[in-house]
């Protein structure tokens, strides 16, 4: 994928402040409740101004990466996505801190997987990043979607993209890949999908048109529809959702 490189140092010294100012936020919340001097309230409303500028640099710090392309109108799907590690607020589940982004008008839904290079970041959020390998959700294409499967890097991790595009799509979507919701005009829905609702048996659905494929690396998105030299056949990994806190995966 064509990735900014982030500034990693930087990104570590926001994502600790962070961290220090929620906990310095919490702290005072409990005094309060515990009828402390209300002089805290100035303080408070400091660390959360504090607060909100840390999210607004953590945010604009986030690299936009070209992740897939619509097969229908050959627009590429480039988004901003923490690709530093699981660390970050971006892979927070409930929910998400991310940027507004232009989608295209034919994706549907931009669903993903991640197969962990080693020990997951630590964070104190839950992160849920999909199964370790790539899937199809079968509701969707059998609605009229095509989907396109890509990956990336996330830190010493290899995350895959499920994106899905139709030129008009009315039934229930996906939750975008990481997070608990899905955008609507005006707002946010979400759906509630387990393992049952995934098909880790690729090779049909690249057989009957209704996935294409970029292959890692390519910067030009291509788009392939062959099995034979698709790179995401027959993966190994744990084909069940992950869900990761405090640097552990359960």
């Amino acid at each position: 994928m064509d990735a900014n490189a982030p500034d990693l140092a930087r990104r570590t010294t926001v994502l600790a402040e962070l961290t220090s100012t929620a906990a310095s936020l919490h702290d005072i919340d409990q005094r309060l409740i515990d009828g402390a001097a209300t002089d805290l309230i100035e303080d408070e409303r400091a660390l959360f101004r504090r607060s909100g500028e840390l999210a607004r640099e953590y945010l604009a710090l986030l690299p936009r990466i070209a992740l897939s392309r619509c097969p229908l109108t050959q627009a590429a799907v480039v988004a901003p996505v923490d690709t530093a590690g699981l660390d970050g607020p971006w892979w927070r589940y409930d929910p998400p801190l991310r940027p507004p982004w232009e989608r295209p008008s034919t994706l549907v839904a931009l669903t993903g997987a991640l197969a962990l290079g080693g020990a997951p970041e630590h964070t104190d959020d839950l992160v849920r990043p999909g199964p370790a390998v790539p899937y199809v959700i079968p509701r969707l294409v059998d609605d009229g979607c095509v989907a396109v499967l890509s990956s990336l890097p996330i830190g010493a991790h290899t995350g895959y993209v499920i994106a899905y595009f139709a030129e008009r799509f009315d039934a229930p979507r996906a939750n975008d890949w990481g997070a608990n919701q899905y955008p609507v005009d005006g707002g946010w829905d979400e759906v509630i999908e387990d393992a049952s609702a995934f098909d880790f048996d690729l090779r049909p659905y690249v057989e009957r048109g209704q996935l294409r494929w970029i292959a890692p690396g390519d910067q030009d998105l291509a788009l392939h529809d062959d099995v034979e030299g698709c790179p995401y056949v027959d993966l190994p990994g744990l084909r069940a959702p992950q869900r990761i806190e405090g640097g552990q995966l359960w």
